[in-house]
């Protein structure tokens, strides 16, 4: 069974987002099990579509703005890219995006691409993917230095290797992309408040009440309600991802 082509429960979604299942037990039947990041996330099938929800951290909660206001930057960049739209939990602001790939296709992160051999000491993260991707036939350069520059405009410090890679059709002669640019929420100061800028607001506040319900579709088939996510403690972030060496 993929839940691509078949539904699944929600209970585990719902959980995630603090709400206790509706009925007695649990139904883990759900992609929701193997979800991972700090972010709180969750599948949903809005419209018949497989779309994955994410809230946001800390008091502001402002990376789902910011992935929406990414998304804006790069359509009219014509940059390929993941679109994310705004949408509301009850008062809990949460990107919507439709899931990029489907069961004929599969994401290879950078990550997995880069053990495929060692890393030289002296090259850098970026020489090394871009030369492995060049050994399979895989030109990466323009959509990865696009990313770069986006995550410089947005001041993005959450790109690592498992956060972008190939797409890769299932068949075993199957060929690979690179993977549409995404996760660009942690950026704009959204993390500002954990490292002590508790004076500067991220959260607009001409958004404070949230548009009304019909804007989205997912606002109209889930309404329930969330608590606030917890702020984690700050972290220093992983595998830093620069053309300026390992």
């Amino acid at each position: 069974m993929n839940f691509f082509d078949n539904d699944f429960s929600e209970d585990m979604g719902d959980l995630l987002f603090g709400r206790a299942p509706e009925h007695g037990t649990l139904d883990l039947m759900s992609p929701d099990n193997t979800s991972d990041g700090v972010i709180r996330k969750r599948w949903k099938i809005v419209d018949g579509k497989r779309c994955l929800v994410k809230g946001g951290t800390g008091q502001n909660m402002q990376e789902p703005f910011n992935e929406a206001i990414a998304s804006m930057l790069m359509d009219s960049q014509g940059i390929d890219h993941v679109g994310y739209r705004l949408a509301w939990s009850g008062k809990i602001p949460v990107s919507v995006c439709e899931d990029f790939v489907g069961k004929h296709t599969e994401l290879v992160t950078a990550h997995g691409v880069c053990r495929i051999p060692r890393k030289a000491n002296d090259a850098s993260l970026y020489s090394h993917y871009v030369r492995i991707c060049d050994s399979l036939g895989i030109d990466v350069v323009p959509s990865l230095d696009r990313m770069i520059v986006i995550d410089y405009i947005m001041a993005n410090r959450d790109r690592h290797l498992g956060n972008f890679g190939l797409v890769r059709d299932a068949d075993p002669s199957g060929a690979s992309a690179p993977h549409p640019c995404t996760t660009t929420g942690r950026h704009c100061a959204a993390t500002c408040a954990r490292n002590g800028w508790n004076r500067i607001s991220t959260r607009p506040a001409s958004l404070s009440g949230g548009p009304s319900r019909s804007s989205w579709s997912l606002s109209q088939t889930w309404n329930g309600s969330t608590r606030t996510p917890c702020s984690r403690s700050s972290r220093k972030s992983r595998s830093c991802w620069t053309s300026g060496g390992s």
